[in-house]
């Protein structure tokens, strides 16, 4: 990826969404162990506000756990110390 001793490389945007979404995450990389070493997360300008600063946070902190590997999509890339998959996570 080209940053030395970076486990994850985080890119933040904000660009418009459509609907009620107020943001995004998507890992965009993974590792031999299916480990997220890059990922995306977007937030819709129209809630950067200071009203919705606490929303926001925690809106955060939900989209960076899913690039992280919590969300159900994720857990096909799960390996063992072994590099073996498992399906039931």
């Amino acid at each position: 990826m080209g940053v030395p001793d970076a486990d994850l490389v985080l890119l933040v945007t904000t660009r418009p969404t459509t609907g009620n979404t107020l943001a995004w995450a998507v890992a965009c990389e993974r590792d031999q162990w299916g480990r997220a070493i890059a990922g995306h997360v977007n937030v819709a300008p129209r809630h950067l506000t200071a009203e919705a600063e606490t929303l926001l946070s925690a809106t955060l902190i939900h989209e960076v756990m899913h690039v992280l590997g919590f969300d159900p999509h994720a857990f096909a890339h799960f390996r063992d110390e072994r590099k073996r998959q498992h399906n039931q996570v």
